[in-house]
């Protein structure tokens, strides 16, 4: 790969500093290969969501790999806004990047729009009024260079006055001006002769002797509330209600999805708890879609008559289940297959569930578990004592057998072992350094792996596990771990010692282990394989457009759909 020039990789060390050490959501305009964003990031702000929109193709590249989204294009093509949400920034940042826009004042106004109530904006730009541009004019130079004041690709050039206008004029409130001089020999005659020309030319308003000597200048404005107001909301293509009958377990399946498909323009999502918002949706006369997460329906008569209001509110209704109908707790009365079976359309979470429910319904789409915020990358962290993590329900019959054999491994590595869940592994385990916890929420069970360098994915092949999905995976390469699963499904996944570790049989993991354990090396390459998969393959900014475009396709043949859903029902009734 061709080497990047030092633009792309450097740190301002004064930009860095003038950012808000907890700012929730960052966006860099010109981020080149991401190396402001990663130290924010790993050294200041690791909760930080940090977006970086990169001209570059190879400089994006290189930045995915540190920051939390890039998008690759110029911030005036009209396409990189469509992928910006509205209301969402709290911070936007401009590295020595507005002097090589076409219209840097139609930028700064539009991307007010994508700012929070309070966002500010800070921005570092080179200063045309530095004492050189004098001594060049003198001699008669206007020689354009590689980089610096005199930057060929700079199109547009700023005093710290017209800086001022910039933001000023265009949706912002300057706060702050810090000036960035670097000391020069030459610097303190020519500004002091450029003083003794501005008395004999009878210039009166007053100017900053820093005017002259700041080689560039970094501004702080804050988003104003005329910038905000006038915001135009996008029209709404597509209202979502998405509802979870069960308040426990659904950030995958039902909370983050919702959260990220709101993020899209044009895409209003209504997210809920084991109620419909009927409401809401009867007066919205485009497409509009209601996606039921587990129902828990316990009479089929009430289930048919959720289906008629759906109908009657031009809705289209989608049945999700994210496993198989014989691996959960029966409902009372009602079999799940024919939930799905008589719902216009159902959605599911592996390749094998849908060719499962296609036998029911053939209108089943699946959109597999993503990572919906990707962490940097650590490399330095596997450079400690190993901690071991496993976390899984309902495996008490399979995976004290696992913790058996992998006992010896622990103790001659003095390896620790965080479990979640599974009192009866934990029990086993034989070593000192152990710690559990009986349930975490998403956020703090995600903390919690990320402490650790290996993840455990053991499946032992009970009828029905094969539906199972690879979610445990995501979420363990996203943390920045290393994996040793079970064929059964992780197999489709990993490819066996690049991604992770295939222990094909039981008495395979203690050597598998092993491996792991008695190289951190081997540890940082196959963690470090399995987080760039999650980045190119398996982020949810990639499936929401088409999860969009699935539902729009269903509320235009809802029609079709409600005729196919009703004689399916019929068959079911008679």
């Amino acid at each position: 790969m061709t080497e990047l020039p030092t633009y792309y990789t450097n740190i301002n060390q004064t930009l860095l500093e003038s950012i808000p050490t907890q700012a929730p959501r960052v966006l860099e305009i010109g981020c080149g290969a991401g190396p402001l964003g990663g130290y924010y990031r790993s050294k200041v702000n690791p909760d930080c969501e940090y977006w970086g929109v990169e001209y570059v193709p190879e400089a994006a590249e290189q930045a995915k790999k540190v920051l939390s989204r890039v998008i690759t294009g110029s911030i005036e093509d009209e396409a990189i806004y469509r992928q910006l949400p509205e209301d969402y920034f709290d911070v936007l940042i401009f590295g020595d990047v507005l002097e090589h826009l076409r219209e840097p004042w139609d930028v700064l106004k539009r991307l007010a729009k994508h700012m929070r109530p309070g966002g500010q904006c800070i921005a570092c730009i080179p200063n045309s009024q530095h004492w050189s541009f004098f001594v060049n004019y003198l001699d008669g130079k206007w020689e354009y260079q590689d980089s610096g004041l005199m930057d060929r690709t700079h199109l547009r050039f700023f005093t710290r006055k017209s800086m001022v206008s910039l933001f000023d004029e265009n949706g912002w409130k300057v706060v702050g001006q810090q000036p960035r001089i670097f000391p020069n020999k030459s610097a303190a005659p020519v500004v002091s002769e450029i003083f003794r020309a501005r008395d004999h030319l009878g210039l009166k308003e007053p100017v900053d002797e820093r005017e002259f000597h700041a080689l560039q200048w970094v501004f702080t404005a804050n988003v104003t509330k005329s910038a905000q107001e006038a915001k135009v909301l996008p029209q709404t293509e597509i209202k979502l209600n998405i509802c979870a009958f069960t308040e426990h377990f659904m950030d995958v399946r039902v909370r983050l999805p919702a959260r990220d498909l709101a993020k899209i323009e044009g895409v209003e999502v209504i997210s809920s708890v084991k109620q419909i918002n009927i409401g809401e949706l009867r007066t919205f006369p485009g497409p509009k879609v209601v996606v039921v997460q587990r129902p828990r329906i316990t009479d089929i008569k009430m289930w048919f008559g959720l289906l008629d209001q759906m109908k009657k509110n031009d809705c289209v209704l989608v049945y999700e289940l994210d496993d198989h109908p014989d691996l959960l707790r029966p409902l009372e009365g009602v079999d799940r297959k024919l939930l799905a079976q008589s719902a216009p359309a159902t959605q599911t979470s592996t390749e094998k569930l849908a060719s499962f429910f296609r036998t029911v319904n053939p209108e089943t789409m699946w959109f597999g578990n993503c990572c919906h915020d990707l962490p940097i990358f650590r490399t330095a962290f596997f450079e400690g004592k190993p901690i071991v993590f496993y976390g899984a329900l309902n495996r008490e019959a399979y995976s004290p057998e696992i913790a058996r054999r992998i006992n010896p491994v622990l103790e001659k590595h003095d390896a620790g072992c965080l479990v979640v869940a599974d009192k009866a592994f934990f029990e086993v385990l034989s070593i000192s350094n152990k710690s559990f916890h009986q349930a975490l929420d998403y956020k703090n069970y995600l903390k919690a792996m990320r402490s650790c360098q290996i993840m455990l994915n053991p499946l032992e092949g009970q009828p029905g596990e094969e539906y199972k999905s690879d979610v445990k995976f995501v979420e363990a390469s996203s943390q920045g771990l290393a994996t040793i699963a079970s064929p059964l499904v992780y197999g489709e996944t990993i490819t066996d010692g690049e991604n992770g570790i295939i222990a094909q049989h039981l008495d395979e993991w203690p050597e598998r282990l092993d491996q792991l354990l008695s190289s951190a090396q081997e540890r940082r390459r196959i963690a470090n394989n399995a987080w760039n998969y999650i980045r190119s393959e398996r982020l949810f900014a990639e499936q929401a457009p088409s999860r969009i475009q699935w539902y729009l396709e269903l509320w235009h043949r809802r029609r079709e759909l409600w005729a196919e859903a009703e004689k399916r029902a019929k068959d079911l009734q008679d």
